[in-house]
């Protein structure tokens, strides 16, 4: 595997990744620190991030539905979508707006929905497209390098994504971002959808950042 994948998440004392709210700032001010050439965003989080920042979801516009003009020297990070069921069908807008976004890529799968592939095409979003039902994650990311130049990828997802990269085999890096707060009961925790205990994590460094938190930093063996 070509590319350095490092997941990256805001968590609590109690491991949970869901059930209180982080410093999104230093969230992402710690994820430049490792200069992505991609961030890697499940269907779901991408949801969820609109449905928490923003009261409705603005109509699209003329200039959403052309890709970004390309500007020499650009060092902002394409946005890659996991999203082979097309949950992300008429908020892709929101994203492509950003200042932070150089350009969005939607990975897919064969079992993709005609009309939510339709609706990319309509709208320029370069696509991927591997794995039958189910995005094929692997293979997903080589073409990622061999079609954009991408070498470092931040995932920053929920634990269903971070999951089924650290299973695929295809993780570096863990970045956690510890937050002084414990969510409790019935938050999802980073992880918690992985079938088997996991032991090979080197501490790589560590150090206070923002008020009161830890970044930690492992490599996975």
């Amino acid at each position: 595997m070509l590319l350095d994948v490092i997941i990256h998440t805001s968590m609590s004392i109690d491991g949970a990744v869901t059930g209180f709210l982080p410093d999104i700032g230093l969230h992402y001010e710690v994820a430049a620190e490792f200069t992505p050439d991609a961030m890697l965003v499940g269907s779901m989080t991408a949801v969820s991030g609109v449905e928490r920042y923003l009261e409705e979801v603005p109509p699209e516009e003329v200039g959403d539905l052309e890709r970004p003009a390309v500007h020499a020297g650009d060092t902002r990070p394409l946005w890659v979508f996991v999203d082979s069921r097309g949950k992300l069908h008429g908020l892709l807008h929101v994203y492509r707006r950003s200042e932070y976004c150089r350009d969005i890529v939607v990975l897919v799968a064969e079992e993709t929905p005609a009309a939510y592939l339709e609706y990319l095409s309509a709208r320029d979003y370069p696509i991927i497209r591997a794995g039958g039902e189910r995005v094929d994650l692997r293979t997903a990311l080589e073409a990622l390098h061999n079609r954009f130049g991408v070498q470092i990828v931040v995932s920053d997802s929920g634990e269903r994504l971070n999951s089924a990269l650290l299973e695929a085999g295809l993780v570096k890096t863990l970045s956690l971002v510890l937050t002084p707060t414990l969510a409790g009961r019935g938050a999802k925790h980073l992880f918690e959808s992985l079938d088997e205990k996991r032991e090979n994590f080197v501490l790589e460094r560590f150090g206070e950042v923002g008020d009161g938190c830890v970044h930690l930093v492992y490599r996975v063996g």
